[in-house]
C-alpha cells in the first residue's frame, strides 16, 4: 500500500470502518486483495502482481509505503507473526519511508 500526496482532495470516508482520508492518494498495490471489499476503489491494476522495476518506482514515488506482513496461518493480518517479509528490506532498499505492523523479529535488527 503506498500513499501520495494529492495537490487538492476532498475528504473522503472508506466504508463502515470509519477509515478517514483526507489530503492523501490512497493506493493499494499487489495481489491477494478482496476486489469486492470497502478498500476496491483504492486498489490498482485490478490487483495483478507488479514487476521489479515498477515496484522500485512506487516504493520511490511514495511518501508513505504501509508494510503488513501477511500470514498463511491466519486469514488476514496475523498479529503475532515471527517473521519479517522481504518487502521490509525492498522499502528501505529503495530509500522509501515505511510503517510496518509490529513484529518481534524487527526489535532486533533496528
Amino acid at each position: 500500500m503506498a500513499l501520495r500526496k494529492q495537490a487538492s482532495a476532498s475528504p473522503w470516508v472508506l466504508g463502515t470502518r470509519g477509515w478517514v482520508l483526507e489530503i492523501f492518494d490512497f493506493k493499494i498495490w499487489g495481489s491477494d486483495w478482496n476486489l469486492h471489499s470497502d478498500l476496491a476503489r483504492c486498489i490498482q491494476r485490478g490487483g495483478a502482481r507488479i514487476d521489479t522495476e515498477e515496484i522500485v518506482k512506487i516504493f520511490n514515488a511514495s511518501g508513505i509505503n504501509i508494510n503488513l506482513h501477511s500470514s498463511t496461518y491466519h486469514k488476514g493480518i496475523n498479529p503475532f507473526g515471527d517473521f519479517i517479509n522481504p518487502r521490509t528490506f525492498e522499502i528501505m532498499a529503495c530509500g522509501g519511508f515505511q510503517l510496518a505492523d509490529r513484529r518481534p523479529a524487527l526489535e532486533g535488527l533496528f
